[in-house]
């Protein structure tokens, strides 16, 4: 197995044979918790990785290959990267 290390796009975990320990089964948790949900932890922790889960889970173009289909919510991603800011800076 590989390491993920510096990898936050989960697809890409998944598909690619990295080792990584599924928590997609904590996701129905998280939707009856209240109107907003926020993740405070340290950098380097998987926040980025954590919101590309939820992207791909609720993705309903890859419905066909989620192990559960249901009610669909809206997700605002917020990537936090310094590369993205360096690409959208103004000038």
């Amino acid at each position: 197995m590989k390491n993920p290390y510096d990898i936050s796009n989960f697809e890409s975990i998944r598909l690619e044979g990295y080792e990584y320990i599924d928590r997609t089964s904590r996701i129905p948790l998280t939707e009856n918790v209240g109107k907003y949900l926020l993740f405070f932890r340290p950098r380097r922790f998987g926040k980025s990785l954590w919101l590309s889960t939820l992207k791909n889970y609720y993705n309903i173009a890859k419905a066909d290959s989620l192990y559960r289909v249901g009610k669909w919510k809206k997700i605002l991603f917020m990537f936090m990267s310094n590369e993205f800011y360096k690409k959208w800076a103004l000038r």
